[in-house]
């Protein structure tokens, strides 16, 4: 029998699940080959490392069973090689030894191994352990399916709302800009339906880039950057959204002339929006949020300061994680939409630059949000 096909003896058609069963003892693998073979498993057989790791990669078991010594590679090698192989689903691997120390435990799982079976093997505890590890299995592969579907969705749906959202917003705009005169409450109506279309604007973005960043497709595309220029054009776009709840955005020139930064325009822009939006979405009525730039040694810091509730220190790393959320909303004011899903999309995009965000306390009592951009990214684009 060559040493990298499966032991005819041994093979079957079973329903239950495909299981490879490395061993270099023929009567052993021929044991637990016949308990798993009964119990409707399909068998595949190696006898030693090489021979298993070809088996591994060209007939995806669901279960590894694998002796920790083979006449070539030790388990625990070939352990951490499958664990390389298969980085998405997770593939189970026991293993059998004779060896019941407490070293020889802790290395197999060390090596990546999930379980063990002490030899001689008992038919019932093997059976046992099968069933448990393909049992976890078959979870996480129902909950990728799951997430794939749930994904797809949300890319279809997201993707087929711009258009619409699009348009909503075009006819505001051209409404807004047309030389007859509106009433106080007709504008007011406009830049209501403009608010809220570019809400939904931002979390049919926020959803695309969720989307993207899951699957490591997010990508830059750097320019030429003046900072405090691309601040100045973020705040006069939010400034209908300031003006309908009486908030002043004032915008402090830096104290230095900016070098531009290489950095992606878009991806950077969307970042600042989102922040300001919420800085005027959570600040009293009638207060200011104040934004501006820094030039530090190694880096160019933005901050927006609002005059909203603050954020509690207990909760600064936590609104940064994918959908989270915490109540911001004043007595007697109705809750504020949102995704949960904003800041945890700009901390990826600040960390895809070099940078870094937070939040500490404002200068209003409010909450101060950062982020910074280093000057590296320039002087490596000029070298």
């Amino acid at each position: 029998m060559s040493k990298t096909e499966p032991a005819k003896s041994a093979s079957s058609s079973g329903g239950q699940g495909k299981i490879l069963v490395v061993d270099d003892d023929f009567l052993i693998r021929e044991t637990v080959s016949a308990i798993l073979k009964a119990a409707d498993y399909q068998i595949i057989q190696a006898e030693d490392g090489a021979a298993a790791m070809n088996l591994a990669s060209k007939t995806a078991p669901d279960l590894v069973l694998l002796d920790i010594v083979l006449p070539d590679v030790d388990g625990y090698e070939i352990c951490a090689r499958i664990r390389e192989c298969s980085p998405d689903l997770f593939l189970p691997v026991i293993l059998l030894t004779s060896r019941g120390d407490l070293e020889s435990k802790v290395s197999g799982f060390s090596a990546g191994a999930d379980d063990y079976i002490t030899k001689p093997v008992s038919p019932e505890e093997l059976l046992a352990r099968v069933r448990v590890m393909l049992r976890l299995r078959h979870s996480q592969a129902s909950l990728m399916r799951l997430e794939k579907a749930r994904n797809d969705f949300l890319a279809v749906v997201t993707h087929d709302l711009k258009l619409p959202i699009s348009l909503i917003q075009s006819f505001c705009d051209f409404l807004l800009a047309k030389k007859r005169p509106l009433e106080t409450e007709d504008r007011d109506m406009l830049n209501r339906i403009n608010s809220n279309a570019q809400f939904m604007q931002r979390m049919v973005s926020y959803f695309l880039d969720r989307n993207t960043l899951a699957s490591g497709q997010l990508v830059l595309r750097p320019t030429r950057v003046r900072v405090d220029r691309l601040l100045e054009d973020c705040v006069e776009r939010t400034e209908p959204l300031s003006e309908h709840r009486e908030i002043e955005l004032v915008v402090e020139p830096p104290a230095r002339e900016l070098p531009p930064l290489y950095i992606d325009r878009d991806l950077i822009v969307q970042v600042v929006d989102n922040l300001l939006s919420n800085a005027v979405k959570f600040s009293r009525k009638g207060r200011p949020v104040r934004a501006g730039t820094l030039l530090l040694e190694d880096s160019v810091e933005v901050f927006i300061d609002d005059a909203g509730p603050g954020i509690p220190e207990d909760k600064r790393e936590y609104i940064f994680q994918e959908g989270s959320r915490i109540d911001q909303t004043r007595q007697g004011e109705p809750p504020t939409p949102g995704t949960g899903l904003g800041l945890y999309i700009c901390r990826n995009i600040v960390g895809l630059h070099g940078g870094r965000i937070w939040v500490e306390d404002g200068e209003q009592s409010g909450a101060r949000f950062k982020f910074s951009l280093p000057l590296r990214y320039e002087r490596d684009r000029d070298h």
